[in-house]
């Protein structure tokens, strides 16, 4: 989980998609091997009425849509 204070939804996708096109970048090797690193992201807003529970389910759903839309991304929730 990541928090970025003061920041909308678009800009945060801008950050995360900016780490995880750098991490995939990176020369990771496992047992002598290269290894491409890959990670998805779901992005959520806080919104009025929002607790813990309601902002971190919706920015998990976001998550797995990513995933489930061929992994390697970021997305921004839309409920």
């Amino acid at each position: 989980m990541v928090l970025l204070p003061e920041t909308t939804g678009i800009q945060a996708k801008q950050v995360i998609d900016s780490l995880r096109a750098n991490v995939a970048k990176l020369p990771f090797h496992f047992s002598n091997q290269p290894v491409t690193i890959t990670f998805s992201a779901g992005i959520a807003s806080i919104r009025s009425g929002d607790d813990e529970d309601t902002l971190f389910e919706r920015a998990d759903r976001t998550l797995y849509m990513a995933k489930n839309a061929g992994r390697n991304q970021v997305k921004v929730s839309t409920d």
